[in-house]
């Protein structure tokens, strides 16, 4: 950071920044010229706040993609409302028919329509060290001043994971998820072993060099942990003596006689849920009883919250470097799967932050490349020397003096008011003008000062982070890099002009860090919208349409038995295609399975794969023992000051890796392929399905049938094309999850889950003659992969079930009416208006696809 320090010299402390720096000083930003009360003033004032209004976030501009813009959201909302109609039309003749009629069955679909909200599903993760800034960031992002505090100490609350997701109550609600007896059971193992094995540590033990400060670490986190967990009835001498498994065994059965977190609260204020979210995590729940933290696995918090209205949730987790490894692997399980992932830091140590780096190193070894960073506190900066900043700063004064002394004479007039000559009331009117205008230069000159000093700051930081870590992100990426002030954005927020606050919210950075993580929700947003407009309306109106017009004729008994027969004959045409012994749905397992075994499976090679694992062992073995200990303590993954940083997992199964990388990319393009052959399959089904049907007269009224029937059909699969495009890019994430946990030193990945007690015993010094056995039976394994296809198939099979239980349902439609029966005039009149309603929808709709068919769009 030298090349800024010659024009930017930083805080004398870091504790100051935001509020001793003068630039920042409120004193100096907000000046009381006079304290006398002034009554005229005060009605001025009073008379510019009815005028004004504070900064709305649902005002701020949204982002510039397709589904924000103008012409699409406006057909958007006639779509929408569009819905309404049909929905009420069959409301109001509904009660007419059976519970299980057609009618009500598409009043039902009506319904669900006219309440179609476009909610996306998006997570983005925050991960950042103690004191990073992540609470208050969230405050702001959230737009909830004081939810996410500190606790007293100083230290932040994330322990645990917390989410923060959409609901539209008012009142806040909070769900509390703890670990299963399983997952505790594991922690007891690991805590205990790293406490009897460790030794229990002491100050005197924690003075003396690297290696032996890391050694203690874990036994005396389990010390602590165990401690908060069975307050008043574990101590030394219980987890000392005895056999190990004796010890775990006992803890599981003292678990079950607390009083659990978990479940939901409500909050009425934003402060309960502040005070309900500190106290969870806090040692202060009971001094006697034991701690509800070591427990909570997860917590979830519901708020009214504009950033989260469309589906966005945001993830505050605890640092890759947490020392609870249970909380560490919950962090990067989040990470793998999140949609976005911002590590967050403080801008000024932002080059050198170890968290950072952690977050960078993980998402290479993943192959994630939506990894961002976040820098808090933007305005921490102290540049009295710079030439350009002391002539704006020598502005802002002039604006100051002149402000103070314009508002000095007005003062003085305005308290001899009623004596005033005309002389003098002209000076005062012009005075008042002055000082307006003077105010306005003075927030001009202080916001030209301030965003010199951020956007400058800002500019070389993110030159500097983004060059320490282009290795570490996928070639062509731009590293996205944001700067955020809290303190400047709730300086401003409240405050009664919008207009003049807004520049400063900008530069705060929080409004444009909030409209890039609505972006996120916007791409699954307009699918979800393209697919309501282009294929679920007009699915809904074909088949009230096609009940319409089947019962609209007057047709004779024979006719419809007919027509009921060989409908009858097409339903079973339709079935066999789908469930068939030759169906390509019901060969898709297998020849899936088959596909993965050419292509990856039977490329393996266990002796070549087992011997690359042994020799990196035999390497291992040549480091110094106390660097080896502490390698095998952080599951082999780790760095210290004699040794660089080294993953052992990723150097184990680099053999492996370098036979598999290539062909799973042909696996994934194979995938693709066979889910679009079972698409146009699909497609050619419905379409020729009407050629199935017998040969029936000539006649007005099978003619008629027919063609509805044709047009129903064919808009029945409509859906499957986007349907199969989700389920595709759904599978290739677990594609890609899967070859990072096959593939990957990651300690969430298989091998070093499959190593971790063997790293345990390393660590303490037990030796494990079945190490190199387990990494080839981990290295064998072939289930997970076989899990994966097999659930692809249930989802492939869901979808299908899907599309022919609705062409079944279009069948029911046609069956129904031509019963044998006589429409009453009620029924005539009531199936007027609903083909009437039914013209209006279409022709609408035929608008509404132009717009949004617009590639300008």
């Amino acid at each position: 950071m030298e090349a800024l320090a010659m024009e930017l010299p930083r805080a004398s402390s870091p504790s100051c920044a935001g509020r001793d720096l003068s630039l920042h000083s409120r004193a100096s930003i907000v000046q009381s010229v006079s304290s006398r009360p002034s009554t005229a003033r005060n009605r001025r004032s009073s008379s510019r706040v009815a005028q004004q209004s504070r900064h709305n976030v649902r005002d701020e501009e949204p982002p510039q993609d397709r589904f924000h813009e103008p012409a699409f959201q406006h057909a958007f909302r006639n779509a929408k409302s569009l819905m309404a109609n049909p929905a009420d039309v069959l409301e109001s003749s509904a009660p007419n028919f059976e519970a299980d009629s057609v009618i009500q069955t598409l009043r039902r679909e009506a319904d669900t329509l006219a309440n179609f909200q476009c909610r996306s599903a998006r997570v983005v993760g925050l991960v950042g060290e103690t004191g990073a800034g992540k609470s208050s960031l969230l405050n702001s992002l959230l737009d909830v001043k004081g939810l996410s505090r500190t606790s007293n100490s100083g230290a932040a609350c994330t322990c645990v994971a917390t989410e923060y997701r959409y609901h539209e109550d008012d009142r806040f609600m909070i769900k509390v998820e703890e670990f299963s007896t399983v997952e505790l059971r594991e922690q007891f193992t690991e805590m205990v072993q790293n406490y009897r094995h460790s030794g229990h540590t002491d100050s005197a033990v924690l003075e003396r060099d690297e290696n032996t400060r890391d050694g203690a670490r874990p036994a005396q986190l389990a010390s602590d942990t165990l401690g908060a967990m069975f307050r008043g009835r574990l101590n030394h001498e219980l987890l000392m003596s005895g056999p190990e498994d004796q010890v775990v065994e006992t803890l599981p059965g003292w678990t079950r006689e607390r009083d659990s977190a978990a479940g939901e609260r409500i909050a009425a204020t934003h402060d309960e849920c502040s005070e309900e979210l500190m106290w969870l995590p806090s040692e202060e729940v009971s001094p006697r009883g034991p701690a509800l933290w070591p427990y909570i696995k997860k917590i979830s918090v519901y708020l009214n919250a504009h950033i989260l209205s469309n589906g966005l949730v945001l993830v505050d987790l605890p640092g890759l470097r947490d020392l609870n490894s249970a909380r560490r692997l919950i962090t990067e399980r989040y990470l793998r799967t999140c949609d976005e992932i911002f590590a967050v830091c403080r801008i000024g140590r932002a080059t050198d932050d170890a968290g950072v780096l952690s977050v960078f190193r993980l998402a290479k070894e993943a192959r994630l490349s939506n990894v961002g960073i976040i820098c808090t506190r933007s305005d921490d900066i102290s540049a009295e020397e710079a030439k350009r900043i002391k002539e704006l700063e020598r502005a802002l004064s002039m604006a100051k003096r002149n402000l103070k002394s314009m508002q000095a004479r007005l003062d003085e007039l305005e308290d001899e008011d009623d004596d005033l000559e005309d002389e003098e009331q002209a000076e005062k009117t012009e005075l008042v003008r002055n000082i307006e205008r003077q105010r306005a230069a003075k927030k001009d000159h202080k916001l030209a000062l301030q965003e010199y000093l951020v956007t400058t700051r800002n500019a070389f930081v993110t030159a500097e982070l983004t060059k320490k870590y282009k290795s570490l992100i996928p070639a062509g990426n731009e590293l996205a890099v944001y700067c955020a002030s809290n303190d400047i954005y709730w300086k401003y927020r409240d405050e009664t002009s919008s207009k003049s606050a807004l520049p400063f919210l900008r530069l705060s950075g929080i409004i444009g860090l909030r409209q890039h993580c609505i972006a996120l929700v916007s791409e699954g947003q307009l699918r979800m919208a393209l697919r309501f407009m282009k294929d679920e309306i007009p699915n809904l109106i074909s088949k009230f349409e096609l009940w319409v017009q089947s019962g609209a004729g007057s047709a004779d008994v024979e006719r419809k038995r007919v027509v009921r027969e060989a409908l009858d004959l097409l339903e079973a045409h339709i079935r066999q295609k789908f469930r068939g012994r030759t169906s390509p749905f019901q060969m898709l397992s297998r020849s899936l399975l088959s596909g993965f075994n050419a292509t990856i499976y039977q490329r393996r090679n266990i002796n070549r794969w087992t011997r690359g694992a042994m020799n990196a062992g035999f390497d291992w073995c040549q480091m110094h023992p106390a660097s080896y200990a502490a390698f095998s303590r952080h599951y082999g993954i780790h760095s210290t000051g004699a040794v660089r940083y080294r993953n052992w997992n990723e150097e184990a199964i680099q053999a492996m890796a370098q036979d598999l990388s290539d062909p799973w990319s042909p696996f994934q393009q194979e995938l693709q392929q066979r889910i679009g052959s079972l698409v146009g399959f699909i497609d050619d089904i419905f379409d020729s399905a009407v050629e199935h049907l017998p040969d029936f007269p000539d006649d007005q009224y099978y003619n008629d049938t027919v063609s509805t029937l044709q047009d129903a059909l064919e808009s029945s699969p409509g859906m499957l094309g986007e349907d199969a495009g989700i389920l595709c890019d759904e599978f290739e994430a677990k594609v890609s999850e899967l070859r990072t946990s096959a593939l990957s030193g990651l300690e969430t990945a298989f091998f070093c889950q499959g190593m971790r007690q063997t790293y345990i015993r390393a660590a303490n010094c037990e030796s494990d003659p079945g190490s190199f056995q387990r990494k080839e039976d981990i290295i064998n394994s072939r289930q997970p992969q076989e899990d994966l296809v097999v659930a692809l198939q249930e989802r492939i099979k869901e979808e299908v079930r899907d599309i022919l239980n609705d062409a079944v349902e279009i069948l029911d439609i046609m069956r129904s009416e031509n019963a044998v029966g006589e429409d009453s005039e009620e029924d005539r009149e009531f199936r007027a208006r609903a083909m009437e309603e039914v013209q209006h929808v279409k022709a609408t709709m035929g608008d509404i696809q132009l717009v949004i068919g617009n590639g300008s769009l």
